[in-house]
């Protein structure tokens, strides 16, 4: 077979994520599809825990949540009722970023909407300056943690 152009090989079916590969782990080798790898990386989704008034929009928009994919950290989901200049949930140590950021999002409001991500995790509405936000969404923000 070491002698084989490419041509000449089979070819290979598609994976689809439940086929079982060798992984080591720990200095033993076990079995893990390839979904539960990527799964490993990627970190599952942790439902944000808000703050008053801030709440979740409901169904059937996703939940407030963040995920960890390697170096990056990703939100999603819709939030509403609070106001701006008001901190809506903190992001637990090790999923901060090393300095502030700033993101602009969509909401019901006609004006800016911004976002900002504080190197303590706070996760602070900062405009609208006024009034109470009727609809948020997290989806798209994303960052480094390194």
């Amino acid at each position: 077979m070491a002698n084989l152009k490419l041509s000449q090989l089979p070819a290979a079916a598609q994976l689809v994520g439940a086929e079982l590969v060798p992984l080591v782990q720990g200095g033993q080798t076990k079995a893990a599809t390839l979904t539960a790898i990527a799964n490993m990386r990627r970190g599952a989704w942790q439902l944000a825990q808000l703050e008053a008034p801030w709440i979740a929009f409901g169904d059937p928009f996703a939940a407030p949540a963040y995920r960890n994919d390697g170096s990056r950290v990703y939100l999603r989901g819709l939030i509403k009722d609070g106001a701006g200049g008001s901190t809506a949930f903190r992001l637990p140590a090790g999923l901060r970023p090393p300095m502030r950021h700033l993101f602009a999002c969509i909401s019901d409001r006609n004006e800016p909407t911004r976002i900002d991500i504080t190197a303590t995790g706070d996760v602070i509405v900062v405009q609208p300056l006024s009034g109470t936000v009727q609809w948020l969404s997290l989806d798209g923000i994303a960052f480094c943690i390194d």
